[in-house]
């Protein structure tokens, strides 16, 4: 992997690295604040603070389903929930995902890493 591409996408401003980074921290947070809460609970605690109308960061589309129903698709992983996040967010990577399946395998390493990184254990 280029070394330049692997920085870009690991700390750009919006990257899959950057939300990878924002979600590890964030369930690490909520996890040590409520350890009574479960896995779900933490999940959709993290979905609500991602989206607290509902609404993406950037652009106008809406989350249609319900953050229970995310948890379940997403298999109450972290891991899935954050592919699920930034196939959310961008949009273009399901094209990458078929048209360089290399490219998409190196972007979900780094989303491991950085989940592993900034929530130790959860993976």
């Amino acid at each position: 992997m280029n070394r330049l591409f692997k920085f870009i996408i690991t700390h750009g401003f919006g990257s899959v690295g950057s939300i990878a980074k924002w979600l590890g921290k964030n369930y690490s947070i909520v996890e040590k604040k409520y350890p009574q809460k479960t896995k779900a609970e933490i999940l959709m605690r993290i979905i609500d603070l991602r989206y607290p109308n509902g609404n993406a960061v950037i652009g106008s589309d809406i989350l249609l389903e319900s953050k229970e129903d995310i948890v379940i698709k997403c298999h109450y992983s972290l891991y899935e929930l954050t592919i699920y996040i930034i196939n959310f967010e961008h949009k273009e990577l399901k094209e990458v995902a078929i048209k360089r399946p290399k490219m998409y395998r190196d972007t979900l390493e780094i989303i491991k890493e950085r989940l592993n990184k900034f929530a130790p254990g959860v993976m």
